[in-house]
């Protein structure tokens, strides 16, 4: 696996993980979102996008599963004994 996919697949983990912990470090501290139905202000730049928070959890899941695809397809032997 080249850099790069090293690269996106460390990145996709990493984002998927701090999605997910936002929502439940949110929950336990202020008590939003009360649904996966509630409403959350999902990217504020160039537009804001307002969605369900299901939505932005699927994405996470989706990411999750794309570093999962990404890290076993292809690449050499040398980043598989390296633990990347």
């Amino acid at each position: 696996m080249a850099f790069v996919e090293v690269a996106c697949v460390i990145s996709l983990k990493r984002l998927y993980f701090r999605d997910l912990l936002d929502y439940v470090f949110l929950r336990a501290g202020t008590g939003f979102p009360s649904r996966l139905t509630d409403l959350d202000l999902v990217f504020l730049v160039p537009r804001p996008w307002i969605a369900p928070v299901w939505l932005a959890c699927l994405g996470s899941l989706l990411c999750a599963a794309g570093a999962q695809v990404l890290s076993r397809w292809g690449g050499s032997s040398r980043w598989r004994k390296q633990g990347v």
